[in-house]
Parts: structure tokens; sequence; C-alpha cells
């Protein structure tokens, strides 16, 4: 394939970047703004979740997302909020073995929107939240483009060809190799209390778990049969396209900031 062709996508995929970029300011910008964020990726990602796991998603994308709205705003901690998050998945996963009339997507669907995505919510609300939070994400996402690149660049060997087929082990390096710079850089512009040395095993994390979070979602796609969880946005697919390599990263990044 000539080179040109290799990288024909990446000026969508810019140009959807600044509208991701002002939808993250947007959000941060105040922790009532990163609340009704967190409310719309709960939307968004059940809608997407419906696809993946083959349940109908019109019901449980309005309903979850107001019940997540009273927990953020009723529990006086992360501790409460978790305890009566983890509740609701409980009672989904006891449905689905007593009942077996709602698919084991649901309560997974649950624990994702519910459990791990709300960890970025709670770093925001963090002493130097706004930091944390710009920290984790452009971390997190510039490791993407990072592994996307070196992929398209220097990628011969398959990772997880059976998973997700683009993925190289060049570009997993690459991102890996990439990132702990990043983070140093990052973190001294933001001026974080973190030294040096911490720095670059932060970004090592970011890079690896970023990857997993990534492989995850590419599991879910290839098991239903589709390339994107959704067209939301153009050049990236779905909103589970763009956070997937922060599912696990958000609730190991809060657990260590706390």
């Amino acid at each position: 394939m000539p080179l040109d062709n290799k990288y024909a996508d990446v000026p969508l995929r810019i140009r959807s970047w600044g509208v991701i970029i002002c939808v993250f300011a947007a959000a941060v910008s105040h922790p009532y703004a990163m609340c009704l964020f967190s409310l719309w990726v709960s939307f968004q990602a059940l809608t997407e979740l419906g696809g993946l796991f083959g349940f109908n998603p019109s019901y449980w994308r309005m309903a979850i997302p107001l019940l997540q709205g009273v927990l953020l705003w009723s529990c006086p901690n992360y501790s409460t909020y978790m305890v009566e998050a983890c509740m609701v998945v409980g009672i989904g996963l006891i449905l689905y073995l007593c009942l077996r009339q709602i698919p084991l997507g649901l309560p997974l669907s649950l624990l994702i929107v519910l459990a791990a995505y709300p960890h970025l919510t709670f770093l925001r609300m963090k002493p130097q939240g706004v930091e944390w939070f710009i920290f984790l994400v452009v971390t997190t996402e510039l490791n993407d483009i990072f592994q996307y690149l070196t992929g398209k660049r220097f990628g011969k060997h398959k990772i997880l060809p059976k998973i997700s087929p683009n993925k190289t082990v060049e570009g997993f390096v690459g991102g890996l190799l990439l990132t702990p710079f990043l983070s140093v850089g990052l973190g001294y512009l933001l001026r974080l209390p973190i030294a040096l040395h911490t720095l670059v095993f932060v970004g090592l994390f970011i890079s690896f778990f970023g990857f997993w979070g990534d492989v995850t979602f590419s599991y879910l796609k290839r098991r239903a049969g589709v390339k994107d969880t959704s067209q939301l946005i153009p050049g990236h697919g779905g909103l589970l396209d763009r956070i997937d390599s922060l599912l696990f990263n958000c609730i190991w990044f809060y657990l260590w900031i706390r």
C-alpha cells in the first residue's frame, strides 16, 4: 500500500480531535460540567454497548444516567458512591442469574458505565483535579496516537491478530517508548507533584493499561461483528472507540492519586 494511502484518514482524525478537545475542555471547566459530561458518557456508552452485547438500550440509556446523577448528587464521597454503584451492578447480575430475561452484557455494561468511567469525575474533584484530569486524558490519548502512527509506519508483526488485526508489536512498543517522555514533559508543564522517575513509570503504566483497554473493546467489537461501536465521531468511530483506552487507566490512576 502506498505510504500516502496509509495516512489518508489522518486529516479527518485531526479535525475530529479538535472537536474532542473542545468537549473535554468544556467538561473539565467546572465540577458540575464534569458531572453532566459523565452522564452523557453513560448515555452514549449504553447506546453503543447495547449494540455490542445485543440488548435494547432504549430504556437503560435513560434510566441509568438518571440513577447515576442521583448517586453522584447524594453520595458524600467516592467510597459511598462505589458501594451503591456496585449494588446496582449486583442487582443486574442477580436478575441475569435468576430470571435469565436479560443478557449478561447488561450487568457488564452497568459495571463499565457506573463503576469504571465515573473515576474521571472523581479525579476532577480531587485537589489539582483539572491538572490530573488533563494529564491522564492527554497522555492516554496521545499514547493511542503514538501506537497508531508507529504501527502504521513500522508495523509488521501482529500482536493479537484474532482480536485486533491492526495492532502490531511495533506500535505497542512505540507507545511504551514515547509515552514516558510525554508523561515527564506534561507532568512538569502542569507542575504536578510527582518525581521524575515516577512520571516515567506512570507513562509506562498508562501506555500498558491503555493498550489493554483498547484490546478489551476490540474483542467485544469482534465478537459482535462490527468495526466501530458507532459513527458518532468521524474518523474515530463511536465514543467508546475513543475512550476505550481510559477504561482501566481511569481506575488505577484515580486510586493511585487517592
